[in-house]
This record gives structure tokens, sequence and C-alpha cells, in this order.
């Protein structure tokens, strides 16, 4: 604003410019305007006050002059803090500051799984899944901004070796997530001390029905033994047209689980069980079991291993006795490297797995990846599918609803119809998902599917 300009606007006398408040802008030599030169050291003038007494006639003026006073009293205020940054609010500074210390420190992800020990057989390829996904998701620049890192111990598909690992884990690394238990025993040993952290858990295919109760922040991309026992026992009693039966399992927090609930509901169906027998995982003979459900002549034997290398044993050694019953397993046994390495053996076997579709777009690609990153087929399709899910839904709640572990927990229990590679994923308020099963048969060294059977929410 010029010299000018400024003694110009002093001396405004109100009275004399009546006509051009009343009735429209003020005129052009009033007017401060845009091309006119601005001290950019020198505050704009403040024009002078207005009398404290108008006459009544020149209130509408009065008005005018009020609002051309503020006017300048904005502009004074504007110039005042573009001149001095101190006018800066706290507020303001913090946000700047938040702005530029963003955390970039990697995420980093707890890992329990059974890497040594007859479970490695799938402990391992459970874990060369997660490390495709995380590699995957890294390379698309990580959650939320950050590189993922898993910090891996060895649980052995035992309790208190899982106990041990997550207690390691803990005391070395601080994790908002958790994937552990390719075991139930392993998943039920973390609980008590990730519930109390609020740490969110996820297992591929810990199956116990125990693990339903144990809180907000436990998940599973397998539905519980609750369902699969009674899949079996439906299917062994329709299907099958079995009235008697013996079960055969391992000890084990999953085994006795599936063991618990066949014998459950074929009872409830109308049959009997005439036989009950649980070895440990070390034997090696069982001809003695052979012999005692050979005596017991039922239609169908329930053959529940924890781990492969028993459970081969014992199907040999019923086929050695020549026992006519029809053996039915759990997905143990339907592990497609052990089905096709052990085909002989297994040949006529049926067995209850979780349903997938081989053909599903993100399923395929999946087991691409997995092969052009290993040179390896997915032996284990439906808990391997369901690890590569764990990892894009950890992605998928830490970008929604990342920091706060409650809003992480609701997140979840809310998600309905997510699209991943063992297929559709709802989880109930227990974190269990509902996913259907299939039947399928062992022939030629290939798992065919016989049926498909979808449980209801609850069941």
């Amino acid at each position: 604003m010029s010299a000018q300009d400024s003694d110009h606007k002093d001396s405004l006398d109100l009275t004399d410019h009546s006509d051009h408040l009343l009735q429209g802008p003020i005129p052009p030599d009033h007017r401060i305007e845009p091309d006119h030169h601005v001290d950019d050291d020198a505050p704009p003038p403040v024009p002078s006050s207005v009398p404290s007494s108008v006459p009544a006639n020149q209130g509408r003026m009065v008005a005018a002059g009020l609002s051309v006073l503020t006017f300048a009293a904005i502009v004074l205020l504007g110039w005042m803090i573009l001149r001095n940054p101190l006018w800066e609010t706290r507020s303001t500074s913090r946000a700047k500051s938040s702005a530029v210390s963003t955390d970039t420190s990697p995420l980093i992800i707890g890992g329990i799984l059974p890497l040594t020990g007859d479970a490695a057989s799938y402990g391992i390829p459970y874990q060369k899944v997660a490390q495709l996904a995380q590699k995957e998701i890294n390379a698309a620049g990580g959650i939320a901004g950050k590189q993922i890192e898993i910090e891996w111990e060895d649980g052995r598909c035992e309790s208190e070796t899982a106990s041990l690992a997550i207690q390691k884990i803990l005391s070395e690394k601080h994790i908002r997530y958790l994937i552990a238990g390719a075991c139930s025993s392993e998943y039920l040993a973390t609980a008590p001390f990730t519930l109390p952290k609020k740490i969110i858990s996820f297992s591929p295919s810990a199956t116990s029905p125990e693990i339903s109760s144990l809180g907000e922040y436990i998940f599973r991309t397998t539905p519980s033994d609750a369902l699969a026992g009674k899949v079996a026992a439906q299917y062994a009693y329709t299907s099958e047209n079995a009235r008697t039966a013996a079960v055969i399992s391992e000890r084990s927090d999953y085994a006795n689980a599936l063991r618990d609930i066949f014998a459950q509901e074929f009872t409830r169906q109308g049959g009997t069980i005439v036989y009950d027998e649980v070895f440990e995982g070390s034997s090696s003979d069982f001809d003695s079991i052979a012999l005692a459900v050979k005596a017991k002549k039922p239609d169908l034997i329930y053959v529940v291993p924890q781990t492969v290398t028993p459970g081969v044993i014992l199907v040999s050694a019923l086929k050695n006795h020549q026992i006519s019953a029809k053996l039915l397993t759990a997905e143990v046994l339907l592990i497609r490297d052990t089905v096709s390495k052990q085909a002989k053996v297994l040949e006529g076997v049926k067995g209850v797995e979780i349903m997938f579709d081989e053909q599903r777009p993100k399923t395929k690609k999946f087991f691409n990846s997995y092969k052009n990153e290993y040179g390896l087929e997915v032996n284990d399709p439906a808990y391997m599918s369901a690890m590569y899910d764990i990892m894009y839904l950890i992605k998928e709640a830490e970008e929604t609803a990342g920091g706060d572990p409650d809003r992480v927990a609701n997140y979840l229990h809310r998600l309905n119809n997510w699209q991943g590679a063992v297929g559709t994923i709802s989880f109930d308020s227990h974190g269990d998902p509902t996913i259907p099963y299939a039947i399928r048969q062992i022939t030629g060294g290939q798992a065919k599917l016989l049926e498909q059977y979808t449980p209801t929410v609850g069941q």
C-alpha cells in the first residue's frame, strides 16, 4: 500500500460517501488495489476510529464503517502472523514435528512352529509359506510403510517347548502379532503369555475346541475340531452306513479333541464305539492294537494321528492284519506329499479336511508363487493356504485399524466374506472361521474329492 493511499484512507469521511456505502461497493479510488506496491517492512495502516456518537440517520453508515475497520484489523493480524513464525500454535508445531518423525521401524511378528521333530514335515512348509508372503508384502512396500520381520522359534508341536519359545520372543522383541501353533498344543501354550499383552494371535492349523474359548485376541484360519469331528462322524454313519466304530488316536490336544467329538457325535447318530485306544507319538509297533481291533470287528476305524510317521505305520499294521473295516482319517494323512510317497499303504483310505478350490484365482496365484520360489509343489493345500492368508489378514488389519489391538480384534471379528487362498473367510465371535469341509479318498497316490460338507455356524 502506498503512502498516498494510506493518507487517503486515514482521512476517510463516512458522511461524504454515504450514497456509495449504502448503494454499492466502495468507489475505485477508495479500494486497495492489488497492483499497488506494499511495503513488506511496514504493517498495514489502521483506519481512524469511528466517532462514539453518530446521528440516527447515519446508523447504516456507521455499520459500513465498522466493516471497513474489521477488514483492516484482519489484514493487520494476517500480516503479523506471516512476518513472525513464532505466532504458530503449539499444536501446529507438534503436528509438523510428528510428521517429520514418522516411525519406519520394522513390524516384528512372532512365529512359533514345529521346525524340528516329526511335526516339522508340515511345520517347515508352513514357515516357507509365511516367508513367501513376507517377501511379497515387503516388496510391495510393507505394512503401512513398515517392512515385516518374523522372529521364529521352534515349538516342536509340544506344549512345554512352545511355552519357552513365546517367553523367549517376548523377552527379546516387541511384537503385536503372533503366528503360532501348527499343533493345538503349541497354540494353547502361548495364550497365557499373549492374552495379557493383547497380542493378536493366529494359527493356520490348530483345531482344538478349547481354542474357541481363549479370548478375543485369538484367531485361526481353520475350523475347530468341534466341526471336523462331527463331519467325520456324520459321514461315517450316513454315507458309509457304519453302525460300529473303533477310534485310534495319538496322545495330543488335537487328536484327543477329534477323538472325543467323533465318539460323541457317532453315538448321538445311533452308532456304537466298540474300541477306543490312545497311542504315544513315539510308537512304532501297532500289532497289538491291530489284533485288538480285529477282534472287535468294527464297521469303520477312525484313525487320528498327530504326526505322519506313526499314522502311516498304524495304517500299515491294520492292513497287514487284513482287517476289513473301512478306514477314515483326518487331514494329517491327506498331506499331498505323504499321499504320493505312501500311495500303496494309504490306498483306499478316506479323510476329512478343509474344502478349498484350487482353481480360485488367489489360490492359483499362491500355488504358482510357491513353486516359483521354492521349486516345490504345495503338499498340504488347505493349511498352507490358510497360512498364506494369515499374512495378508495381518496386513489388512494393521493398515485398517493398526496400532490398537482392540480395534484390530474388532475389525477381524466383523470381517465378512474375506476372499483368501483357502476360501471365503468370516470369523465368528470366537475367532473361528466358517469354512466348508471336503471328504477325500486316496486313490493312485492322489487325494480325490468325493463330496463337500458345509457346516452351519454354531453347529
